[in-house]
């Protein structure tokens, strides 16, 4: 074998794996209908965002789609990640559903991407985020207000003066008795978003 010949051979599998790539992503999106969806009713709306999670070819994470769910049942393609280091936890809004947020996970830390709700189901993963949170000690997720101010618990809380109080935003009682007290944060998302 020549050069040139090996040279054709490896140009002609490099064609053959770019066309079964393309055939399997292009049939998988024609097979909406068949994917196992999670929805989230969008609040003050009958819409909803919706995602699925499926085996990646390009592993060893998996792809993550999501849509958006008319009240006529159809999908619009928002988002498609593939091949991502994350692994995804759902979506979640505030109370009208003026922000919006992903959650994933990164080496079993969490995290969270926020949007304005509006945009994002306009321009889906083009929209820019308003917000990522990437806190190492970020615990849970305690609730999104319509001002766009996020609180979450953290888990380092040795030192009480880097936590905030959260008593105007919810009733923490409970906890508050738990050795030692929960900590609390509170980030304010930026209102502008961009695409």
């Amino acid at each position: 074998m020549t050069l040139r010949n090996i040279t054709i051979i490896s140009l002609i599998c490099i064609v053959i794996m770019i066309s079964l790539q393309y055939q399997q992503s292009f049939f998988a999106s024609e097979k909406n209908d068949n994917l196992s969806l999670k929805c989230t009713m969008l609040p003050r709306s009958i819409d909803s965002i919706c995602y699925s999670v499926s085996v990646s070819p390009n592993g060893p994470y998996d792809d993550v789609d999501i849509y958006h769910k008319t009240h006529k049942g159809k999908l619009i393609l928002l988002s498609h990640n593939t091949g991502g280091v994350a692994t995804f936890n759902g979506i979640g809004f505030s109370p009208s559903g003026r922000y919006m947020w992903e959650s994933w996970a990164d080496e079993g830390h969490p995290y969270y991407v926020f949007y304005l709700t509006s945009y994002y189901l306009v321009y889906g993963s083009k929209v820019n985020a308003i917000k990522i949170l990437d806190d190492y000690y970020l615990d849970e997720a305690i609730t999104l207000t319509d001002n766009g101010e996020f609180i979450y618990s953290h888990t380092n809380n040795i030192d009480p003066k880097n936590c905030q109080d959260i008593s105007k935003y919810i009733s923490v009682k409970n906890k508050q008795n738990s050795n030692p007290p929960p900590c609390y944060k509170v980030i304010v998302l930026n209102k502008k978003a961009t695409h």
